[in-house]
Order: C-alpha cells, then sequence, then structure tokens
C-alpha cells in the first residue's frame, strides 16, 4: 500500500536526518554548519529546528487525514472540530515554514519560484483566512480588508465551508485535498533539499554521492509502497508496487 503523502515526507525527513548523523560521525572535529557549507554558525541550530518541526507537524498532519475534524473521539463534540481545523491549518503552514527554511540554509536553487508555489498553495490561503486573519485579511485582488468565519454546522469528516462577512459567499473545501497538495509539494521540496545537501557535503566524493543517489531512490520506491531489503551479501531485494 503506497504510503501517504504525509507519511513519505516523513520518510524522508528521517533520511534527511540521518544524513546529518552521518556527516557528524565521520567529520567530529569539524562543526555542522561547515559541514553543510552553511553561511554562519547559529544556522545550524535553525536546520535543526526546522528538521523536528517538519516531524511534528506530519505526525499531527497523518493523525487528522486519519481521523478528520471529527477526530477519534467518541462525542461529537463540536469544540474537538474547531481544535482540529485550527491545528491542521497551522500544522501545515509551519512545516511550510520549516521546509523553506532548510530550502533557503542549502541554497536549494529557484528560491523564489519556490516560495511562490508555497504562497498559492490553498490550504495557505485558508490558513490566512480561517485560521490566522479571519477579522483582518488582506485580499490580494482588491487590497481591502475582509474577515471571513467557518461555517460551524459544515464540519465534519474533511468537509468546511467559510463566509465572506462582507459578500456572505461561501466556500466549500475538501480538506483532505488541500492537505495531500501541501504534503505532496512539501515532498518534492524535501526531497530536492536531500539531493541539494549531499551534493554540498560530498561534492568530488564519488563513492558518497552514488550511495545517497541510490538512497534516494530507496526512498521513492518506499513512498510509493514498495520494499527495499537489504540481504545478507550485501544487494537489495526490492519489491515495487
Amino acid at each position: 500500500m503506497r504510503q501517504s503523502f504525509s507519511q513519505a515526507l516523513n520518510t524522508y525527513r528521517e533520511a534527511f536526518s540521518a544524513l546529518i548523523e552521518e556527516l557528524l560521525d565521520s567529520r567530529p572535529e569539524e562543526d555542522l554548519w561547515k559541514l553543510l557549507r552553511l553561511h554562519k554558525k547559529e544556522d545550524s541550530n535553525f536546520a535543526w529546528s526546522a528538521m523536528y518541526i517538519v516531524g511534528d507537524a506530519s505526525t499531527a498532519i497523518e493523525n487528522f487525514l486519519r481521523f478528520g475534524l471529527d477526530g477519534p473521539t467518541k462525542y461529537n463534540d463540536t469544540g474537538e472540530r474547531y481544535l482540529r481545523l485550527y491545528g491542521v491549518l497551522n500544522a501545515t503552514f509551519i512545516q511550510q515554514q520549516a521546509i523553506l527554511k532548510l530550502y533557503q540554509l542549502m541554497n536549494v536553487p529557484d528560491l523564489k519560484n519556490t516560495k511562490k508555489r508555497i504562497y498559492e498553495l490553498r490550504i495557505r490561503e485558508l490558513r490566512n483566512k480561517v485560521g490566522a486573519h479571519g477579522v483582518d485579511y488582506s485580499s490580494t485582488d482588491s487590497r481591502n480588508l475582509e474577515s471571513f468565519v467557518p461555517v460551524r454546522v459544515s464540519l465534519e469528516q474533511f468537509n468546511c465551508e467559510y463566509m465572506n462577512n462582507e459578500t456572505l459567499a461561501v466556500q466549500t473545501v475538501d480538506l483532505k485535498e488541500f492537505v495531500e497538495e501541501h504534503s505532496k509539494l512539501m515532498l518534492e521540496l524535501l526531497r530536492a533539499i536531500y539531493e541539494k545537501t549531499v551534493k554540498t557535503a560530498y561534492k568530488g566524493n564519488e563513492k558518497k554521492l552514488r550511495k545517497h543517489k541510490e538512497k534516494l531512490n530507496d526512498l521513492s520506491i518506499i513512498s510509493n509502497g514498495g520494499v527495499v531489503m537489504e540481504t545478507p551479501g550485501g544487494g537489495k531485494f526490492i519489491i515495487r508496487l
């Protein structure tokens, strides 16, 4: 069975953390910021924080994808649905910010276009309208301030409606679709971060570059529901789905 995009993202995040540990173990006399060719020492703290945030947010998002707005509780509780709505909106937001920080730190190409793609995510717009700036949302079209509020009776499973309090227009949202769109892009960006980090850290080391290129191929297979197992002889047993 294929992993969800959120699960696959966490798989890549764990692999990226393992890459950092490998670098530190191989050259313990060097600081992480030098190993990663970062601009200053403090940047390594931001890199570690970003990695933890990506993982923590993935855990929250995966719970949402399992249980929706209703949650695992047996009670029909409106407060639970609001908490989970605001929670998933902000979990996706802080994950976007963390991955964008890693993207900047590792100097991955095309930062400007990457920011644009993140800022255009529908879940980010919804977060700004409903989960952060409900009473002071600045419209990108008119530049006027607008206000939005969720329609309480609509909140169930992955369904959410919200209303513009000036025009009274109501928008219906499939939260699962929005979250999966977010996770798919985050997965793409984290893969690019991993690849760029390997090229920077192991520049000129063809053996290490080949090893991690193979690792990326393995991660792609695992993310699509396949299996990669090491054999006693040093080979691999691979099942592709």
